[in-house]
């Protein structure tokens, strides 16, 4: 009865040896789990911090094209404006030319034949 209760002994003590191993190697990778989910808490977190800063950014690049259309509109019609005014320039010398050629020919030549 000896020889069995030695190894039935020797049994349990392995058993529990293992199952103690077994529960710190549980416990373990429940501390690694627990670390894994903080960390990623952390990054989820930091996250959706630069994903509202993104959105910020996106909001301003929006109202920063809308103010350039604006500009944009706002130095075609400069443009516009300068091409008119030059035209109009253009054909107020050339009327003002063609009114002192007209000056000239009839003082030169309509009233010297008199």
């Amino acid at each position: 009865m000896s020889f069995y209760d030695s190894s039935h002994h020797d049994r349990m003590l392995s058993a529990t040896q293992k199952l103690e191993d077994a529960t710190f190697d549980i416990e373990m990778s429940n501390a690694i789990l627990e670390d894994t989910i903080s960390t990623e808490m952390d990054s989820v977190q930091e996250l959706k911090k630069q994903r509202e800063i993104l959105e910020d950014d996106s909001r301003k690049l929006d109202r920063i094209d809308g103010h350039l259309d604006e500009s944009n509109k706002t130095l075609k019609r400069m443009l516009y404006r300068a091409i008119t005014n030059k035209i109009f320039l253009i054909i107020m010398a050339i009327v003002f030319l063609i009114i002192i050629g007209v000056v000239i020919y009839v003082g030169f030549f309509v009233f010297r034949k008199k």
